[in-house]
């Protein structure tokens, strides 16, 4: 769905677009297309669907995008999501997964990102600041039906 290129087809069932998952439906300072990933289900006319897998890599702008997908409801017909979270487990970071968990996902994998690096001085090595996680619905009151 996400690639800082251009649009284009890679594949007869693949195209990329240049679009970023968001918040709130924007356009940054720096040109760059924001939108909820409502909106983006609604423009590729995909409501109606089921998300099997979602991969969500925005670079730390999920600790804000999140939230919104849960108030809406969107996750709702996700089954599956693999997420890279960039952080330092901070009370809001928790309170993001905490929403998830109520919605119904739990955590079957994560794995440190070696090359999200965080280094600060006075500590000796560094540390990663990326975990890679996968989470998969088992709430059946919440999952849609494949």
């Amino acid at each position: 769905m996400r690639d800082k290129g251009v649009t284009y087809k890679h594949t007869d069932n693949v195209t990329f677009y240049m679009i970023g998952l968001g918040a709130k439906n924007e356009i940054l300072e720096n040109r760059w297309k924001m939108k909820t990933l409502e909106q983006i289900r609604r423009d590729l006319k995909h409501t109606e669907r089921t998300i099997n897998i979602l991969k969500i890599d925005i670079e730390g702008s999920e600790w804000i995008s999140i939230p919104q997908m849960v108030s809406s409801g969107t996750l709702r017909s996700v089954n599956q999501m693999q997420i890279e979270l960039h952080g330092n487990g901070t009370e809001h970071d928790l309170k993001v997964l905490r929403m998830l968990y109520e919605d119904g996902f739990r955590l079957f994998m994560r794995d440190r990102n070696l090359n999200c690096k965080y280094s600060k001085t006075g500590i000796v090595r560094p540390r990663t600041s990326c975990m890679e996680v996968a989470m998969v619905r088992i709430n059946s009151k919440h999952s849609t039906k494949i």
